[in-house]
């Protein structure tokens, strides 16, 4: 057994297994290997406290979540008017009610009981109950994949509760990290006043006092880039905050028209490649029939200089170089009355 009179100093036992994988460094106890954590379980059994706790503390989360539930989405204020912000549509899931979350915990407890028995217990209350047997026989009650479900069912339930903080599309101007405001307190009790004014970044903790701020604050941030930041990657609704006086027409064909001639660009290349490999085999004499001598091998085509050709992706959208779309817009600027389209690629002299 575990002597309570002092705390543990757990170490690896080498060449140890089962019980006596870990051993304390001042005392003669030894104990198992929890298989949640990988850690000393503190015991001969194979989950120790802290991820026990865990396991039970989300299922707790649910039941508190569930218990703010409203059939009306909650107010972006405290006015008793029918002012309300729901999200649209029908989440990954289907889970809308809490109907939903507990027939999918009743899912679990089903497949429990195939091997420890029928119970009266609530869900709830029977999978918590049951959360040693679960994972001392991982196999059966499939208890990785039960912790991580149970996370899922907590943040679902908050989601329906209208507790889950409100994302904004734009990252922090700082970090990078997502920007929120928030419904709920720290203890996920909904705020009495509705949103928080308060914008914060969950990357570096940034806070903004409101809405405004934040706003401010971030285009303000893009619109130094070209001059600041060349190399910085903006996508194309940022690019409009930067240039809003080009049309957003413009900025699309601008885009279609470098992914086009950065494609062409490139097949050149293959088509050069493949010519290059085939020549001396009996493939040669077809692209000898099409106009291809020997002395075209000796130099690949040049690949151009694309301007605003796709440099990466930001949830989904396309992001291109700011100081590409900067040089662009001068061209722009430059010839629009001519009537004349900038070209999005320069040839390399």
């Amino acid at each position: 057994m575990t002597d309570d009179r002092h705390e543990h100093e757990w170490t690896r036992a080498k060449g140890a297994d089962g019980i006596r994988a870990w051993a304390c460094n001042d005392c003669d106890e030894t104990c198992a290997t929890c298989t949640t954590c990988g850690g000393p379980s503190g015991t001969t059994l194979l989950l120790c406290r802290p991820c026990e706790r865990h396991a039970a503390r989300v299922l707790d989360d649910i039941t508190h979540a569930l218990g703010y539930y409203r059939t009306d989405p909650r107010s972006l204020i405290s006015s008793p008017g029918n002012m309300r912000l729901a999200p649209g549509g029908t989440p990954p899931g289907g889970i809308t009610r809490p109907a939903d979350v507990r027939e999918q915990l009743w899912g679990w407890v089903a497949r429990w009981t195939e091997h420890t028995g029928p119970s009266n217990a609530s869900a709830i209350d029977y999978l918590k109950a049951h959360h040693i047997w679960a994972a001392h026989n991982p196999d059966d009650s499939g208890w990785p994949a039960y912790l991580k479900d149970a996370k899922r069912l907590r943040t679902a339930a908050r989601r329906i509760a209208g507790l889950l903080p409100q994302f904004h599309p734009e990252p922090c101007v700082h970090c990078g990290g997502p920007v929120v405001q928030d419904w709920s307190d720290p203890d996920w009790k909904p705020l009495p006043r509705g949103l928080s004014d308060t914008v914060r970044c969950l990357g570096c903790g940034m806070t903004w006092a409101d809405r405004a701020q934040w706003r401010f604050s971030t285009r303000q941030h893009i619109v130094e880039l070209p001059g600041v930041r060349p190399d910085s990657l903006v996508t194309l609704a940022q690019a409009r905050m930067v240039w809003p006086d080009v049309p957003a027409g413009t900025l699309r064909q601008w885009a279609k028209r470098a992914r086009d001639e950065w494609a062409d660009a490139v097949g050149m290349v293959r088509t050069w490649w493949a010519a290059r490999c085939d020549f001396g085999g009996p493939e040669w004499v077809e692209w000898a029939r099409a106009g291809w001598t020997e002395d075209m091998l000796d130099d690949a085509p040049d690949l151009p200089a694309v301007l605003m050709r796709q440099r990466g992706t930001r949830r989904g959208e396309p992001t291109y170089r700011v100081g590409d779309v900067h040089a662009l817009v001068e061209r722009w600027a430059d010839e629009r009355r001519a009537g004349r389209a900038p070209s999005v690629a320069t040839r390399r002299a």
